[in-house]
């Protein structure tokens, strides 16, 4: 069963209401907020400045318990992120207070998870020459980046989908081409392998997978077709654009797939060409089942530098793992002129296991000021 979560966030805005004006206290160069720890052996710190702002909220899951969550949220080109949820140890008159001063909490845990196979797809674009930009489309989203990673369940019904990609060369120059990856749920695949003999005679290998036997059908722009699994093509002449644009259809039994490459003639010094690889890995991750309420227990999310988001929910803790309160104030937001907003500013040190699904990673000799609960953004 999914889970529905309702997140709410306070956000404070100036304009249109009288400035609030808080005592005049000496400026401190120190963030009020901030975290350091180790992730698998690198040390880092995420500051509440330039980079990164706290902000605290609270949500209500489908069992209708409360979260009290604090953040460090980056602002810039930063991708790390960690979030801390403290959930309420009261589920029918939760109380931010009580439920952080109680006592030292235990890591919430999915134990009753089960597992699904995702496909992780990797595009890496394969150009000619210097590139001054990409574009991909894929599915309606446009990416500009030189290699594209992309993840798909394995259990949906989706097979397979169109991919276009256009460079513009430092040159000027520009190129195109269309494809189509297939998923393994597909159930066939094919890929087009090219080598130059000399300069008019080319060899272009089909290379197949997911059956047995397979039908071939290539069509090249500059002549005739071709049906064997390998062909040795002999040009009459350069193509006049520098490029020959290929096409490759296999059928095995009821799958079929198809393969695009635009081959480049040097010839051509003005002509250019892209081509994209693919890659698809096949892992296995954990999915969190239906939990209890677990009053009172907490959670930690972490995003790495390579934006793969890190769960303490998804790792069963050992006895190395902690976490322990070292103070609780309460914290009012000096930029809001609602005093009722309140947090709570706690600081704390911890160690802890956190997976991404796959992998188990541990985070060690963590210390956290953060506000915890209501709308405190800094």
């Amino acid at each position: 069963m999914r889970k529905l979560t309702l997140f709410i966030a306070v956000v404070f805005a100036l304009g249109g209401c009288k400035p609030y004006e808080p005592e005049m206290i000496e400026p401190s160069t120190d963030p009020i907020f901030s975290l350091a720890a180790s992730f698998n052996g690198n040390a880092f710190i995420l500051d509440a400045n330039a980079d990164y702002i706290s902000k605290s909220s609270f949500e209500t899951d489908s069992l209708g318990v409360v979260f009290y969550a604090g953040e460090m949220v980056p602002c810039s080109n930063c991708a790390s992120e960690f979030i801390f949820r403290w959930r309420s140890n009261d589920k029918s008159n939760p109380s931010l207070n009580e439920t952080v001063l109680e006592s030292n909490p235990q890591y919430r845990y999915a134990f009753n998870t089960e597992t699904q196979q995702v496909y992780n797809v990797t595009l890496q674009a394969k150009p000619s020459a210097a590139v001054s930009s990409y574009q991909w489309t894929i599915e309606g989203v446009t990416h500009t980046t030189e290699s594209v990673e992309l993840e798909f369940s394995a259990s949906d019904d989706f097979t397979k989908f169109p991919v276009s990609l256009e460079v513009i060369y430092a040159s000027g120059c520009s190129s195109s081409i269309a494809d189509t990856v297939y998923l393994p749920n597909h159930g066939c695949d094919c890929d087009i392998k090219a080598k130059i003999i000399d300069s008019l005679q080319l060899n272009y290998k089909a290379i197949a997978s997911g059956g047995s036997s397979y039908d071939y059908a290539w069509t090249f722009e500059s002549g005739s077709p071709a049906s064997s699994s390998e062909v040795t093509y002999y040009y009459d002449s350069v193509p006049a654009d520098g490029v020959d644009e290929i096409q490759l259809n296999i059928q095995t039994g009821n799958c079929r797939a198809s393969s695009s490459w635009n081959q480049l003639f040097s010839q051509n010094s003005s002509a250019c060409v892209i081509n994209f690889s693919k890659s698809i890995e096949i892992q296995t991750v954990i999915v969190p089942g239906e939990l209890g309420d677990d009053l009172g227990e907490i959670e930690i999310e972490y995003t790495d530098q390579n934006g793969k988001i890190w769960k303490s929910i998804l790792a069963d803790q050992d006895s190395i793992s902690s976490f322990r309160v070292l103070s609780v104030e309460e914290y009012i937001d000096p930029f809001s002129s609602n005093s009722e907003r309140r947090s709570i500013k706690v600081e704390a040190e911890f160690n802890c296991l956190l997976s991404n699904g796959s992998e188990i990673a541990r985070m060690t000799n963590g210390t956290f000021v953060l506000p915890i609960g209501l709308g405190a953004n800094q």
